[in-house]
């Protein structure tokens, strides 16, 4: 049998000149597991939005080890509906091979939960999973990560 691993997870969040950078950086850590919290330095650049207004895109990239401790804790710290919903919505979330897509609520990942959105002030995830060549792979071994929660 083939082995599925992460390979690495990127993480990005947008912060508006009417936000606090530093609070948007502890929404985005959040989501992170404690032991990351500390350790992680956001890439960030910059640019203006279509009225001139300062925008942040803040940049994370976690690699092998770290990205699949974060994926877990994602995962485990979903309600059990949200897990339900994600791997019902798989199809829509995964760009095959490798590719799994996530957005989760900025807002509420500030209060320290984690939960699915699928549009406006989100956080974005790109993991990139090596191993999966198709959907049920997919699936199947996302569900593995949350039987060890």
């Amino acid at each position: 049998m083939r082995r599925i691993r992460v390979q690495h997870l990127i993480l990005k969040v947008f912060s508006h000149a009417t936000e606090d950078p530093n609070k948007v950086k502890k929404a985005a850590t959040n989501i992170l597991p404690e032991k990351l919290r500390s350790k992680v330095i956001f890439d960030e650049v910059v640019t203006r939005g279509h009225y001139g207004n300062e925008i942040r895109v803040l940049t994370l990239k976690l690699k092998r080890k770290e990205a699949l401790e974060a994926l877990k804790y994602i995962l485990c710290n979903m309600s059990e509906v949200e897990r339900n919903i994600l791997l019902a919505t798989l199809e829509t979330r995964v760009d095959p091979p490798s590719h799994l897509y996530l957005r989760l609520s900025k807002q509420d990942a500030y209060r320290g939960s984690i939960r699915l959105l699928d549009s406006g002030d989100v956080i974005r995830l790109a993991v990139t999973i090596e191993g999966a060549t198709s959907i049920d792979e997919m699936r199947d071994f996302l569900s593995s990560l949350v039987k060890v929660c």
